[in-house]
């Protein structure tokens, strides 16, 4: 019940926004909506930021937060009139649909939902979130603060948190890590109204906004995150609404709610994810020319102020945290460095790009993706010795792997409509939407260095792309046509909704029963989420490993010790031990007595575990001064009342 606490608060922040802009000739209660997100997103992020300084980052701290949100805000739209004039606007704003528009939203109506069921019935199993995006769930709700912790991944504390402290908040309220899934749920759900009013600015009918919300809900990368603890599709939404206010600027003056939500959008992307700092700038440039053109330098820096300040007030605490830490805002200077790409020449540029698109055409032939490889490499070799890194992997139904090949094709057909249509379409605010939505993808290409995984970091370029889909085929091919691309997208959008290869509604194996069929082109991990334990959907990714993990869990369930150590690397999935052992929600604490030597400083003196988890300790008999009791193999564990943290 108490989740319906930060639930009120966007209904209440919604309803005062549709109310404020009930002044406008043209009210968008999308727009409200993700102004609301915007601004709810940064109440969250500063009310934990506050909570974090006094050890209080749990329910009771959580829960009076949002409960004062809620008195401020229902207690302000009911003193300005803005509740009742936005409740309103509201009621009256839903149109009368024809029957192919409710066909449509039918469908998208019905993945969403199967999305949804899969989001709430599998535990997070993604290999990133098992790693670090719950683990530092898991240890900020234990140390009931932000602040950084002795670990042995320094991934937990140096990347952006925006995406797991909502997660956290969810958690926390809920009682357990049910809903963690839902945030990128929510995130595709934000991200589709943000591309249908953004498509509406640039001037798309029903038809044309229905086409770019099939477009991006159908990526298939994206229909695969959709149900993780990933962050890329939080990512995703914030981007849509950044591009969302930019081109509501190339066609109108901001309000002072419109500008601030701009800026508020920055800086949530930021804090999500470092992918979100080459993706923006492009739009921030294109924001800031059209500011430039109306109000001039001085007034535009001015009103710049509405943007840096919710920049540096959200992003302070993650920022100050690294640099007292690592001695750098993003982390230490090598681990930023690794992760930056350094090109030298123009042509390097280039050769990252292909790379990135030569990805989405991998193929189940590993001879055919081993010529694909090598052509680029004779090609491009010369101008990127990194290209030399390039692999293609089969893995279509995998959210770290999945490829989106019929996108990149649309995406080159509805730049050839642009190049040769443009007569057809409507105004030059799509020509500067397609350029910008374009030079995000040369961002990623000049910044990030590209891996195997990388495929992954492009959604939010694919969703940016979304609403020039849905103009182009709309002015160029017509009515008919475009309705016919909706019902062609979202049925291709089916085979990613069943068949996630982690979180499958229906299992493909090679002896299929009850809910699975034979493998398709690969098979799944594991079986059917509706059949399947959810112990068994944690290990999908690692399931050799599963038996070892659980024993120790059961084991240290049986002997009642509470304060368990960890003695592991940044290889292991830290979050098994959590989810197996219930922790911190069963009263268990779990802290690493083998953190990085830099993070050394960070451990309690006065922790004295009465059991040691240890998946890198060999042969010893004697951990820490604890005994070892069992050997599961990859596990082993040490249990006994003489901890000592000197006695390696």
């Amino acid at each position: 019940m108490l989740l319906l606490l930060p639930l009120l608060t966007f209904v209440l922040t919604l309803v005062n926004l549709a109310g404020i802009q009930s002044k406008r000739a043209e009210p968008s209660n999308r727009l409200a909506f993700l102004q609301a997100a915007a601004f709810v997103g940064a109440y969250m992020v500063v009310s934990a930021e506050l909570l974090s300084l006094f050890g209080a980052l749990n329910v009771t701290g959580l829960s009076l937060a949002w409960l004062a949100a809620i008195i401020a805000i229902g207690g302000w739209g009911w003193r300005e009139s803005w509740l009742s004039k936005g409740r309103a606007v509201l009621a009256r704003s839903f149109p009368s649909l024809g029957i192919f528009e409710i066909a449509a939203l039918s469908g998208f109506g019905l993945i969403i939902g199967l999305l949804f069921l899969v989001a709430v019935l599998s535990p997070p199993n993604n290999t990133d979130s098992l790693l670090y995006h719950m683990s530092r769930v898991a240890h900020w709700a234990q140390n009931q603060s932000l602040g950084h912790y002795a670990t042995g991944y320094q991934h937990q504390l140096t990347m952006p948190f925006f995406a797991e402290l909502t997660i956290l908040n969810a958690s926390v309220l809920w009682g357990s890590d049910r809903l963690a899934n839902l945030v990128q749920w929510l995130s595709l759900g934000g991200t589709l109204i943000g591309v249908t009013v953004t498509a509406k600015i640039l001037r798309a009918n029903r038809i044309g906004q229905l086409a770019s919300a099939a477009f991006a809900l159908s990526i298939p990368m994206g229909l695969l995150q959709a149900t993780s603890t990933q962050n890329d599709y939080v990512v995703a939404f914030w981007l849509i609404s950044l591009a969302c206010y930019a081109s509501l600027r190339a066609v109108r003056r901001l309000t002072l709610n419109e500008e601030l939500a701009f800026g508020v959008a920055l800086a949530l992307g930021l804090l999500t994810k470092g992918t979100y700092y080459p993706y923006a700038l492009p739009i921030v440039l294109w924001f800031f020319i059209h500011q430039i053109r109306s109000y001039g330098w001085r007034k535009s820096l001015v009103r710049g102020s509405l943007i840096v300040i919710p920049v540096l007030v959200l992003n302070l605490g993650f920022w100050a945290r690294n640099l007292a830490t690592f001695g750098g805002p993003l982390g230490p200077s090598e681990s930023v460095t690794s992760r930056v790409f350094d090109p030298r020449e123009p042509m390097a540029i280039v050769s990252t790009f292909a790379r990135n698109i030569a990805m989405h055409f991998v193929t189940p032939s590993e001879g055919l993706n081993a010529e694909i490889v090598h052509r680029l490499n004779s090609t491009l070799g010369a101008f990127d010795p990194d290209s030399a890194d390039l692999q293609l992997i089969w893995r279509w139904n995998h959210e770290d792997l999945a490829a989106n090949p019929l996108h990149v094709i649309l995406v080159v057909l509805t730049v050839l409509g642009l190049l040769f249509g443009r007569r057809r379409l409507p105004g030059r605010p799509l020509a500067e939407y397609s350029l910008v939505a374009g030079a995000t993808l040369v961002m990623l290409s000049i910044v990030v260095r590209p891996d195997v995984w990388g495929i992954r970091l492009q959604l939010p370029h694919w969703v940016l792309w979304a609403p020039v889909f849905g103009i182009v085929i709309l002015n160029l091919r017509g009515r008919y046509v475009a309705s016919a691309a909706v019902i062609a997208l979202l049925l291709a959008a089916v085979p990613w909704t069943l068949f996630n290869s982690t979180r499958p509604l229906i299992g493909m194996q090679p002896d299929p029963k009850g809910i699975e069929i034979p493998c398709f082109l690969s098979c799944t991990h594991v079986g059917s989420i509706l059949e399947v334990p959810e112990v068994d959907l944690l290990f999908a990714n690692w399931r050799p490993l599963e038996d070892s993990s659980v024993r120790a869990a059961i084991s240290l369930r049986s002997i009642g010790c509470k304060d368990i150590g960890l003695r592991i690397d940044s290889h292991d999935k830290e979050y098994w031990f959590w989810w197996l052992l219930e922790a911190p929600q069963s009263g268990m604490r779990i802290e690493s007595v083998y953190p990085l030597p830099e993070l050394a400083h960070l451990s309690d003196p006065d922790f004295r575990p009465c059991a040691v988890i240890c998946t890198i300790c060999g042969d010893r008999t004697e951990l820490h001064g604890l005994p070892l009791v069992e050997d599961y193999g990859e596990v082993k564990l040490y249990v006994g009342d003489t901890y000592s943290p000197t006695a390696y």
